[in-house]
């Protein structure tokens, strides 16, 4: 696995290593306001799709949608399920209020071994170019092709976990936000956009009189030039050139379409705010096409914020790594409902995304117990089922009452997850043609119900897990990064034409957070079993 490397310059990273996070927290100029957080509106400065999939004769269309009077810069990077290996990217420049949509397909073999691929039909300036510009010689008419991208292997080759090109059918994809555009040399009036936002300005879609035909862009080529060589190379120099810092206000959503069968379900992006937030420097995270930055480490100030049962916590963490964003997503365990119902023959499968995983399993740093390896990065799961009438199989033991002592109750299931993104099918159940599943056994009379699935690695054999964290203030959070939902299809063949139903609902999680000092912070952790509990110095250490 490739390690990522922030993409903050040499000059911040000097400065703050000798100012210290602990300094910027004390004197308050790190505060609430510049830390990063959830969005409970779902608008930010970072979109985190859990799930994208070309299997089984599934398309992923998505969306990003720019509510901003001004026009934004924006990574765009997919990732597949295994080592969340980049396998593609590029830069989108949305206009204000754009949309901007596309499509991730199989590519044009069709044969299960092959790579996903990106086609779009949308206008919106991308570099490189997603689409053509033909002309045509006789009528003069101008039409715009799309260009099919296929899905890439070179960074997950010889990471042990498989090269085949199959291994970027399926993942998750993230948008971050670079910059927005401003105008800090204005040259002429021949273009008002670029006198409005510099080279930005060329990525404003300008709408037919009659709106009889799509809005253009006014010059995506000069967005293109700016990164080329052969053009102006306005931005290979300096990058930051016409760019701001980022302001926010992005949604998306993915929606997995069956055209075979009429399944669709739709899920909307987990939004981050306040992501980078320069507070003493003049550094943009505006780069090139082709550069794997900026990623989920490029989080400034490393300072998250949440609220957790009524209680506002604010967090300091190492400077430059992913615990920030971490934080944000941390769950003791995923919660969620299933349907096994056979009368109407559906069926139930997870999606659980580790979206950071990826910054910890290189060296197997906390919450993440294993490096990766060929099978993965492997996370104990420990799950429980309770039906709809309120009943579990660890409940009411076969039998009848006991003799106390009881014997031990087995858990319903002890398992293991080891990818980035991990499917899991609930009995015989296979709705994303997943290859990265798991089989959840439910028992036959169980055919309906939720289940509470539990992070629970016990490398140390001490029976409370190693899943956690300890921020540099000394608070405590147990479990690990998670996102995802679950779908449910339906199938009613009394309508007479094979009609099928599906949905898709958020994961539900279950936080534990400690504060410095609180007596319960289990004692496996640095500094904790005691009043005195809480904390080890901000230094997570390698298991």
């Amino acid at each position: 696995m490739n390690m990522k490397k922030t993409v903050l310059g040499a000059s911040m990273a000097t400065a703050l290593a000798a100012l210290g996070a602990t300094t910027l927290g004390t004197l308050g100029v790190v505060g609430t306001e510049c830390a990063v957080h959830m969005n409970a509106q779902q608008k930010g400065e970072v979109l985190i799709y859990p799930y994208y999939t070309v299997n089984g004769n599934i398309e992923t269309l998505l969306s990003i949608v720019n509510t901003t009077t001004a026009p934004k810069a924006v990574k765009v990077r997919f990732l597949e399920g295994k080592g969340s290996e980049e396998v593609l990217d590029f830069n989108l420049y949305l206009s204000p209020l754009d949309v901007w949509t596309g499509k991730i397909q199989p590519s044009d073999t069709g044969d299960s071994g092959s790579p996903a691929q990106l086609i779009s039909v949308d206008k919106s300036c991308t570099v490189p170019r997603l689409y053509d510009t033909v002309v045509d010689p006789d009528s003069g008419e101008v039409t715009y092709p799309p260009i099919a991208v296929p899905f890439r292997n070179f960074e997950y080759e010889g990471d042990g976990a498989g090269d085949e090109l199959a291994r970027t059918r399926e993942g998750y994809f993230e948008i971050i936000e670079m910059g927005v555009g401003y105008d800090e040399n204005p040259i002429d009036n021949t273009n008002i956009w670029e006198d409005l936002w510099g080279i930005l300005g060329n990525s404003v879609h300008i709408p037919q009189s009659d709106r009889s035909e799509p809005a253009i862009p006014f010059d995506c080529d000069a967005l293109v030039s700016a990164w080329s060589l052969g053009g102006t190379s306005t931005w290979i120099g300096n990058s930051g050139y016409d760019i701001s810092e980022p302001t926010g206000g992005l949604f998306g959503s993915v929606q997995l379409i069956a055209v075979s069968s009429g399944e669709e379900v739709g899920v909307r992006a987990a939004a981050l705010d306040h992501f980078y937030d320069p507070v003493f420097f003049d550094e943009d995270l505006h780069t090139s096409p082709g550069n794997t930055q900026p990623a989920l480490d490029a989080v400034f100030p490393s300072v998250s914020f949440l609220l957790d049962d009524n209680r506002f916590i604010a967090s300091d963490w190492l400077t430059f790594t992913t615990d920030a964003v971490s934080a944000l997503m941390m769950v003791e365990g995923v919660l969620n409902e299933y349907d096994l119902n056979p009368v109407l023959e559906s069926e139930t499968s997870w999606v659980v995304t580790f979206p950071t995983k990826w910054d910890y399993v290189d060296t197997g740093r906390n919450p993440f117990t294993s490096v990766f390896g060929r099978n993965g990065a492997c996370e104990t799961i420990i799950a429980g089922i309770v039906d709809r009438e309120e009943q579990s199989p660890l409940i009411d033991p076969p039998g009848g009452p006991d003799f106390s002592p009881l014997p031990p109750i087995p858990p319903i299931l002890e398992e293991q997850i080891c990818w980035e993104v991990n499917v899991l099918n609930f009995n015989d159940s296979d709705v994303l043609n997943s290859n990265l599943a798991k089989t959840i056994t439910v028992p036959e009379n169980f055919t309906a119900g939720w289940m509470d699935l539990v992070f629970a690695s016990d490398i140390d054999g001490d029976l409370l897990g190693d899943n956690w964290m300890v921020s540099l203030d000394g608070d405590v959070y147990l479990g690990l990064p998670t996102l995802g939902f679950r779908t449910t299809v339906i199938f009613n063949d009394n309508v007479g034409i094979g009609a099928a139903y599906a949905d898709a609902i958020p994961n539900s999680g279950t936080a534990r957070i400690f504060e410095p000092g609180d007596p319960d912070i289990p004692p496996n952790i640095p500094g904790g079993g005691g009043p005195n509990g809480g904390g080890n110095g901000g230094i997570d250490p390698v298991l």
